[in-house]
């Protein structure tokens, strides 16, 4: 794991090129996450390759079902939140961890030596803390959406996971699932964002760009 900086107004493209060599490259922002980083490793002291093995282990569609169940106990049922189809939203341009309102002229990027994009958290050790899932969580979580989406990691900070998208959802159906899943798996999103799910499944459909935030 290396931290290097890179010219802000070309980093998305970078890391994007990066997704086809052996070396990753992720959008960390700020020069401070390397410290941040350092934080998580003491939270989860389990070797990346003991996290994989464990994020093989997990079945997803049981974990969205057995997570839905444990938020339903926490804030009553869900589908409160479902809320009413906005119609089409405006799909967001680019991601947030280079700009911090402008474009940076540098930003922190990690490099990491791996063979898939969604095995950047079992590296970096990201999760456990608050309502953020487990490192293996995450793995087995983004390498479905990967299969599924063409979802692929971008850009990770101590706090917000941002993703390049080639595959997103096309119909208000598959937007609605997708938006689900998501908020099983980061409730910040909707419950300090967009306040409801077909708010998010609005903006999720035929957009290239994800976002996740947990507080």
């Amino acid at each position: 794991m290396q931290f290097i900086q890179i010219e802000g107004k070309t980093s998305l493209e970078k890391t994007i090129q990066s997704h086809q060599s052996d070396t990753k490259l992720f959008i960390c922002g700020l020069p401070e996450e390397q410290d941040n980083f350092q934080d998580l490793a003491c939270i989860n002291p389990e070797s990346p390759s003991n996290i994989l093995k464990s994020a093989d282990e997990i079945d997803v569609q049981e974990w969205f079902a057995s997570r839905r169940r444990e938020l339903e106990d926490e804030h009553g049922e869900l589908d409160f939140y479902e809320g009413t189809w906005p119609g089409e939203s405006e799909n967001s341009h680019g991601i947030q961890l280079n700009e911090f309102g402008t474009i940076k002229t540098d930003v922190t990027c990690i490099t990491l030596p791996i063979t898939s994009i969604w095995k950047v958290f079992a590296h970096l050790k990201y999760g456990n803390w608050n309502d953020c899932p487990s490192p293996e969580t995450h793995c087995a979580i983004w390498k479905y959406w990967e299969e599924k989406y063409g979802a692929k990691v971008v850009a990770v900070s101590n706090d917000i996971v941002e993703a390049y998208v080639t595959k997103p959802p096309t119909t208000q159906e598959e937007a609605m699932k997708l938006a689900w899943e998501q908020f099983i798996y980061c409730q910040d999103i909707v419950l300090q964002g967009v306040e409801r799910v077909a708010n998010l499944a609005s903006a999720m459909k035929n957009n290239q760009y994800w976002y996740f935030w947990w507080d």
